[in-house]
């Protein structure tokens, strides 16, 4: 969520109706929000039928730490 917010943030100062015009920005938010569902579904297929996220945080950790 976190990241989402920053994320929108961005597009919010750097995509302005301005300098882009209307249809820009609106497409850039939806953009980000497919984005963001796209991760979210992701994490959660991820937590649901594989190791989960902190699983594969120690995976991680652990494979870092023998070399």
């Amino acid at each position: 969520m976190h990241q989402h917010w920053g994320l929108e943030a961005i597009v919010t100062d750097y995509v302005r109706p301005i300098l882009f015009g209307t249809t820009v920005p609106k497409l850039a938010h939806g953009l980000l929000l497919l984005v963001s569902a796209a991760t979210l579904g992701g994490l959660f297929y991820f937590n649901y039928n594989d190791v989960g996220i902190a699983g594969c945080v120690t995976r991680i950790w652990a494979a870092k730490s023998k070399e």
